[in-house]
């Protein structure tokens, strides 16, 4: 279940980022908003794509400090590996039972469409072509009308189709519809609606992100007017364009399917987007100045999530030293275990195992090939072993220089080593007594705690593992 623990900590740290950059634009809306619609837009669409990146995930796994000692992940720690395989089976469950309630909408989609019919009114396709040819969209797209729309609409993700109402429109208002639709297909506005629900499936737990659709909706509905009204300067101005959209908004019937662009959600959203472009003043950024608010964007929005996983991992570490320390009554400092013979200690060897014992310690479970998956820095082994048996713990990766330590109470007759990457078995073998060794390792690698059964009752294997 490693892959839950990773991917439930992956979204837990998106979702901070993103909330954290959400946080950022709201604060600074109002201020972007004077230098120019497009520029709210364009940080509200970092802010998406901040949700659906995991970005601070990918720094704690290559930086250093996010890691506790050795290697060892917070999310892979034998401690709190249950609370993430809980809690990221409850997100993951959530989430599907999440999709599978969204499917009635992707079925009204689907059923809208079967009201399509070729468009009738006489100049649409060839108004239809030539918005084409001035917005530069090659593509062949097909436009129908349907008696189920109420306004004219975008739908289709792979096969873009603009469906119009079932009655006759003015040559003006074909020519501004298809500005305002097509415009949407040329920034590729249908996909962003469906990247927002999918942030709303991935972190349902987080109460922003159901506010997330509504308000992208509302700001690229008023960056499209924007664009529209630019495009279309030699057919029509502002004014005109807005009575069209009056016009339609006295018909709000026939709205099948929010994951679709009309050309308005409520007559509240078009009031806001006709004072947006009351006061808007057209501005040029350079792209120096956009790569820097950008950066600082990032950043702001970035920092504290990373500074939230290294302090809850250097909180881990400290824990787990804590008990390391409290581990044994006698005082003996858990970095310097002593190798004297004990009661009970029969000897130290080296075995070299077959290949069929080395396939058996990692058939059993597979953890990928990336270390971030597969590394433990501390483990603590509680074993009930039958006569005869052997048992592996999960790969410990360390680094060459580094100790290997374990100190394990056996209750009969065995043995408990370290299986090194070469295959050699370095173990102390013992009858009813505590084996603990410090192994400095020579490579850099995986190693298995492995210990074996040789007395003929089963036998108790208890204490900790740990570099």
């Amino acid at each position: 279940m490693n892959w839950i623990n990773v991917a439930f900590f992956a979204v837990v740290l998106t979702s901070i980022t993103g909330s954290c950059a959400m946080a950022l634009w709201a604060v600074f809306r109002s201020a972007l908003s004077r230098r120019g619609i497009e520029l709210v837009y364009f940080f509200l669409k970092v802010v998406l794509v901040l949700y659906l990146v995991p970005f601070v995930y990918g720094l704690t796994v290559l930086e250093e400090d996010a890691r506790t000692e050795k290697g060892l992940h917070m999310w892979t720690a034998p401690e709190l590996s249950p609370f993430f395989e809980s809690f990221g089976t409850l997100w993951l469950v959530a989430a599907v039972v999440i999709v599978l309630y969204r499917i009635p909408e992707f079925v009204k989609i689907f059923r809208l469409r079967r009201g399509d019919v070729p468009v009738e009114q006489e100049g649409a396709e060839q108004f239809f072509r030539e918005v084409c040819a001035d917005l530069g969209i090659k593509r062949k797209m097909r436009i129908y009308s349907n008696d189920l729309c109420g306004c004219p609409v975008l739908t289709g993700l792979l096969r873009p189709t603009i469906l119009l109402p079932y009655h006759t429109l003015s040559n003006d208002e074909l020519r501004m519809i298809f500005y305002h639709e097509l415009t949407h297909y040329r920034k590729h506005e249908l996909w962003f609606k469906y990247a927002c629900e999918c942030v709303k499936i991935f972190h349902w737990f987080n109460p922003l992100v159901y506010c997330l659709l509504s308000v992208y909706t509302d700001w690229s509905e008023s960056n499209c007017d924007l664009l529209t009204c630019q495009a279309g300067a030699k057919y029509f101005n502002c004014r005109q364009y807005f009575a069209m959209l009056l016009t339609f908004s006295r018909t709000e019937e026939g709205r099948v399917g929010y994951l679709n662009s009309y050309l308005f959600g409520n007559k509240t959203e078009l009031q806001r987007r006709i004072e947006r472009m009351k006061i808007y003043k057209k501005r040029k950024f350079s792209r120096a100045v956009m790569s820097m608010f950008t950066g600082l964007f990032l950043l702001g929005s970035s920092v504290p999530a990373y500074a939230i996983s290294a302090t809850v991992t250097s909180t881990y570490e400290t824990a787990v030293d804590s008990s390391l320390e409290t581990m044994f009554d006698d005082g003996v400092d858990v970095n310097e275990i002593p190798e004297t013979e004990a009661e009970g200690v029969i000897g130290d060897f080296e075995i070299q195992l077959s290949p069929e014992e080395l396939l058996a310690l990692r058939t059993p479970v597979d953890y990928g090939d990336s270390p971030l998956l597969r590394s433990s820095s501390y483990m603590n082994i509680n074993w009930t072993l039958k006569a005869g048996r052997v048992r592996a713990s999960k790969d410990l990766y360390t680094y060459a220089g580094n100790a290997v330590r374990f100190s394990i109470s056996v209750s009969g007759l065995g043995q408990v080593g370290v299986v090194y990457p070469d295959g050699i078995y370095h173990c102390v073998q013992v009858n009813n007594a505590v084996a603990s060794r410090n192994y400095i390792v020579p490579t850099t690698g995986y190693y298995f705690l492995y210990v074996r059964n040789l007395d003929s009752k089963s036998v108790k294997f208890v204490g900790p593992y740990w570099n």
